[in-house]
């Protein structure tokens, strides 16, 4: 997830389209083009309101603290505990940010258990 999620950061569009072509083929078509559309957007979102900018690191890095953040946010919204969620999100965004942020992140965080194993 963490990669895909790197890819989509860079604005690179050759490493944005791999992740969505691998995306594709594992969890599938549709929930591959569900989750790279999710994350692109997640992405978008945290560049344009993210509360300082965010260091994200390479493939293959260990997650940063902004990473391990957006992580714990999909696995509470997965879980079903929106609260929890936003205070975590509250160290990336702004308050006005949390429903943006979480409309965005939400197709996302409920394909994690296909994506962990993809």
């Amino acid at each position: 997830m963490l990669d895909h999620f790197r890819a989509h950061w860079t604005m690179r569009h050759e490493e944005a389209e791999r992740s969505a072509r691998a995306l594709r083929e594992k969890p599938g078509r549709a929930a591959g083009l569900i989750a790279a559309w999710s994350i692109a957007r997640v992405a978008d979102y945290l560049r344009r309101h993210g509360r300082r900018p965010l260091i994200i690191g390479e493939p293959g890095d260990a997650p940063t603290p902004h990473e391990e953040a957006l992580l714990a946010i999909l696995r509470e919204l997965h879980a079903g505990r929106p609260d929890l969620a936003e205070m975590r999100a509250t160290w990336l965004v702004p308050p006005y940010a949390l429903a943006g942020l979480f409309s965005r992140a939400e197709p996302v965080a409920g394909l994690l258990p296909e994506l962990r194993a993809a």
